[in-house]
């Protein structure tokens, strides 16, 4: 399976045997993996997990946690069989929809499947030299914003289990500062031991020492994948998102990954639009949902404006407060 997996230029790490397990070690969540196989030889591959949320119900999706990935196919035959397989399965649990998504899609779905491009993956490719890189894809007011770091004081640390502890206090700071819940300390810790020297953190410090942004990196073949980078509001003038991304970029140069996978945003939102400015390769997802009857596409990101007021909620939360019920909401928000 591995092999096969690898053999995929668009898989991820959500594909991996340790992401499984890091998943089911910190959420029990259960899977569903299935092979198609002709002539003994592996043709395709599905992964679903089920989610069971106390307000978005029960239902499957590939990739969780992630942008895309856990559904392969070779041919058409393999893709109908895997999808049927899906379908046996959501009817057989009472799912309320299943989700599958993909970076590209071959064939067309039967007629009870509908696909939503909301959302855009977005990659840098890093395989011309340094200098080359920078003289094409960062320009303008970027460019002029990473000539300050340096005048701010900015610093940056990479490492694994000695930085969980002050990743976790400043991501999830940052993310109810956004209106979002984050997860547990102890998923990190499970991260970081399910997935070994794959997973990482990436931590900004200020000129007095303090910690003021942080992103979650994760190594697959040869592309590094970013979860979760942000900065604290109240240093916003100091650009620490640009600062995070900058030092990633070089790092990874330095390392000689060949491409940075930013991550997920809504297109046309305004996560989609600072990304854009590092000229990345923009990708629109497929995101394949099979409905239960009279059920809608479900909408679970920020231009929901029944989420609106539960983000406002949620940022004028008390910090102690969201950090105790936020691992218990996301847990289901596959």
């Amino acid at each position: 399976m591995s092999v096969y997996i690898s053999s995929k230029r668009d898989s991820g790490f959500v594909d991996w045997w340790e992401w499984r397990k890091f998943l089911e070690t910190i959420y029990g969540l259960e899977h569903f993996w299935y092979v198609a196989r002709k002539n003994g030889k592996i043709v395709g591959f599905l992964g679903l997990a089920l989610a069971n949320h106390p307000i978005f119900g029960r239902y499957l999706v590939t990739a969780p946690f992630a942008s895309q990935g856990g559904f392969y196919a070779d041919s058409e035959d393999a893709f109908l069989a895997l999808i049927g397989k899906a379908e046996e399965l959501q009817d057989k649990i009472r799912a309320r929809y299943t989700l599958i998504r993909q970076m590209n899609q071959k064939w067309d779905l039967p007629a009870c499947w509908q696909n939503d491009h909301s959302y855009a993956t977005y990659n840098l490719h890093l395989d011309k030299d340094f200098y080359s890189f920078s003289k094409e894809n960062i320009r303008g007011t970027l460019r002029n914003t990473i000539n300050r770091f340096g005048k701010n004081e900015l610093s940056i640390m990479f490492g694994r289990y000695e930085l969980i502890e002050e990743f976790w206090k400043v991501i999830s700071r940052s993310m109810k500062e956004l209106g979002s819940p984050y997860h547990s300390k102890r998923y990190l810790e499970a991260l970081v031991e399910c997935m070994g020297t794959k997973a990482e953190f990436v931590l900004s410090k200020a000129g007095d020492g303090r910690i003021i942004g942080g992103g979650l990196l994760i190594s697959h073949l040869d592309k590094m994948e970013i979860l979760h980078m942000n900065g604290l509001k109240e240093y916003k003038s100091m650009n620490v998102a640009d600062f995070l991304y900058w030092s990633t970029i070089r790092e990874c140069h330095r390392r000689k990954v060949l491409s940075i996978d930013m991550g997920r945003s809504l297109v046309e939102s305004g996560n989609e639009k600072y990304k854009m400015k590092w000229k990345p390769i923009r990708n629109v997802l497929y995101y394949s949902y099979r409905l239960t009857p009279k059920m809608k596409i479900p909408s679970l990101n920020q231009s929901n404006p029944r989420l609106k007021f539960a983000i406002n909620v949620w940022q004028r939360m008390p910090l102690v407060v969201a950090n105790f019920l936020g691992p218990r909401l996301i847990s289901g928000i596959l």
